[in-house]
């Protein structure tokens, strides 16, 4: 019996697509920097980005705007809200810097394992890291956040529907906890095997 990927759904179709894709061997990582809200991936994806000298891309920008008033009403995001977001993050950053053979450091949530398939991993050329920090640390940092959208409701919903990486999906884990903003990009650096130009 034989399928077309036309059948094949919205949520399995991008982890096809990206095994099948051709893979160019020195092509630079993209690292997709995955957390629940207010445990700082923007900021670190951003010294992360400054680090290699490649683009960083901001999860919000790719938000609907119906999303982003569900967001600030403190509504949980549904799985159909987040398709779409997903979509847009997975062809107009990853999949085109894939394309391009280029680095890129993409922040993203990526709260469940069917996220991240949508985004195309597991992938060879995509380093996946989770920054695991608890709920008591998220929203005191959500407390002290200054014209971001998300309530503290919003960190609550995540941890609700929060699934770590499982062993398979090869993340890289940095736990947050009591850790400032150096040191846990510090710590990064180390457990990505990358120089520390604080080191240098």
């Amino acid at each position: 019996m034989k399928t077309s990927l036309a059948t094949l759904g919205p949520w399995l179709l991008p982890c096809v697509l990206a095994f099948a894709a051709p893979q160019k061997k020195d092509a630079p990582l993209i690292y997709v920097i995955m957390a629940v809200s207010s445990l700082g991936k923007s900021t670190q994806g951003e010294k992360l980005a400054k680090q290699l000298g490649v683009p960083f891309y901001e999860p919000d920008e790719y938000h609907s705007e119906s999303n982003r008033k569900k967001i600030s009403a403190g509504q949980a995001l549904t799985d159909e809200d987040r398709g779409p977001w997903l979509d847009r993050i997975r062809q107009e950053v990853i999949e085109k810097h894939l394309r391009e053979g280029k680095g890129a450091v993409v922040a993203c949530s990526a709260l469940k394992r069917k996220y991240r398939q949508r985004l195309g991993l597991p992938h060879s050329r995509i380093q996946l890291v989770y920054l695991k920090g608890t709920l008591e640390m998220a929203l005191a940092n959500n407390r002290k956040r200054q014209g971001h959208f998300a309530p503290e409701a919003t960190v609550s919903n995540n941890f609700a529907v929060l699934e770590e990486p499982s062993p398979d999906e090869n993340a890289v884990v940095i736990e947050v906890e009591s850790l400032g903003i150096e040191a846990t990009f510090n710590r990064l650096v180390r457990a990505l095997h990358l120089r520390s130009s604080a080191s240098s």
